[in-house]
């Protein structure tokens, strides 16, 4: 909704939260701010909304992802065949909401929370290989074994004549291993490890560990001892105490991230912006558990997150607001 200034509603009440928050705010701010919030109904709403932002900043935690049923949505039967994902996501033309302006007397409270609603991502700073946000980058590890890091992804690397080694510290990252019969190539994780001789497989560090093997096989171990055979075309997921069965694996989908592509089928929205928020600096919120449960088919452009969470908006009914680029919202209408 367009506000008489040019600003969006929401606009405007951020522009207000953040006012009414600095210790600078004057009976008379407070009073042209009453004002305005008693001037339209909708006023009071965005505000009141803002404040349900503010108090609620915890991340929804991501599902699993299970098969097609009622009241899911598949994005990708709205993009027309002839469009690329370059071009358009989900078959919705692309466009950018427009960020906050704030006024010179708020930018210094608005600076300030700003910073409060940062979703902090914090690196392995002193880990011996990392890739930045939405980056991908490709280690030669000394027996010319490849890992390809994902996104915000971390890794520490430890050989020895007798044992070879890479801690996956958080992130995702593809393992091309060469084979070495006399050392055993060992991917270690906080859950468990995954333990090859010559193979190729992906990795991806979440609220468990996924494996999926594009070539060959591998041994996967948790924490607390259980133990599983992944063969080619498999995948299975692991924590500090169990690992599930083994499942076929969509590879092309998996490894899209390798070209720059985000590939979700048949996905739980909370899941969809956890992988959303690892591709891009700011927090993304979700504040409808209802459709945080919808899910998603579609095909993104790693570098075009904005645009991504407004398909998503579009299509499953809901609005985004943006309070500069490090904090955006996804809302019922």
């Amino acid at each position: 909704m367009a506000a008489k200034n040019g600003h969006s509603v929401e606009d405007d009440a951020v522009e207000w939260f953040v006012l009414l928050r600095d210790a600078s705010a004057t009976d008379e701010d407070r009073a042209r701010f009453l004002v305005w919030r008693d001037a339209d109904p909708a006023h009071a709403r965005a505000f009141g909304e803002i404040e349900r932002l503010w108090n609620h900043l915890d991340h929804v935690s991501p599902q699993s992802p299970g098969l097609l049923g009622p009241g899911r949505e598949d994005v990708s039967r709205k993009m027309p065949s002839h469009t690329s994902p370059s071009n358009a996501i989900g078959g919705h033309a692309l466009s950018f909401n427009s960020k906050v302006t704030f006024s010179s007397k708020v930018t210094a409270a608005a600076l300030v929370l700003c910073g409060l609603l940062i979703w902090a991502w914090m690196p392995h700073d002193f880990a011996d290989y990392r890739s930045g946000i939405g980056e991908r980058r490709t280690v030669l590890l000394d027996d010319n074994s490849e890992v390809e890091l994902g996104t915000a992804t971390a890794i520490d690397v430890a050989f020895s004549p007798t044992h070879r080694e890479v801690r996956l510290l958080e992130g995702e990252a593809f393992f091309t291993i060469t084979k070495d019969a006399a050392r055993p190539f060992i991917v270690a994780t906080p859950q468990g490890e995954i333990e090859v001789r010559g193979t190729a497989f992906n990795v991806k560090i979440t609220d468990a560990v996924a494996v999926a093997v594009a070539e060959h096989g591998v041994t996967v171990r948790s924490a607390g001892g259980a133990t599983a055979s992944v063969q080619q075309g498999k995948m299975v997921r692991f924590d500090q105490k169990t690992v599930s069965p083994a499942s076929n694996a969509d590879l092309e989908a998996i490894q899209a991230w390798r070209r720059d592509q985000l590939v979700f089928i048949d996905t739980p929205l909370e899941t969809v912006l956890t992988d959303l928020r690892r591709y891009r600096r700011g927090r993304i919120d979700l504040l409808s558990a209802v459709a945080g449960q919808k899910r998603i088919t579609a095909v993104f452009e790693k570098n075009r997150i904005d645009d991504a969470l407004d398909t998503i908006a579009e299509s499953l009914d809901l609005r985004v607001i943006r309070a500069t680029s490090l904090f955006t919202a996804l809302v019922t209408n």
